[in-house]
């Protein structure tokens, strides 16, 4: 058995605790409208709003690094991100109004912690997303791949 690197085994401890206790938070910071973006990278990572017509988030569940932009893209009608936990010092929004497909909402994520956020309409459906923010970085596939092929096993 090849044994795992400190930051693989991090990693999966915080993803694991993410499984655990998924149903609880989402995050903070710079949000913005499509029409004046001021976030001038691609995010990191993209959701999808109603996805394939299902009353979904799809991921549902996102661990986060500190300081990623998650763009939030409506592939569905009468949808809203409406934040039901999320850290004290933390101030995302989310949207409010029920958009529909088209919509485009973005955020980057600055503070620690647990974000939960439901579509309103849609609540009783269980559309329901949560991300853990936590100050790791994520690993380096490959570099953790040449890592265990170097242990001599």
């Amino acid at each position: 058995m090849v044994p795992y690197s400190n930051g693989r085994r991090r990693f999966l401890q915080v993803v694991g605790a993410a499984g655990v206790g998924m149903f609880a938070g989402v995050a903070s910071a710079d949000e913005t409208d499509p029409e004046d973006n001021d976030v001038e990278d691609e995010p990191d990572v993209v959701v999808a709003v109603g996805a394939d017509d299902e009353l979904a988030f799809e991921p549902a569940q996102l661990p986060l690094s500190t300081g990623e932009t998650v763009e939030f893209e409506w592939e569905g009608d009468g949808h809203n991100l409406a934040v039901t936990y999320q850290p004290d010092d933390a101030d995302w929004d989310g949207e409010e109004e029920v958009q529909d497909a088209g919509h485009m909402h973005t955020h980057t994520f600055d503070i620690e912690g647990w974000y939960e956020y439901v579509c309103e309409p849609h609540e009783d459906e269980e559309m329901i997303g949560t991300i853990l923010v936590c100050d790791i970085e994520r690993p380096d596939v490959e570099e953790e791949e040449a890592e265990d092929d170097d242990v001599g096993y």
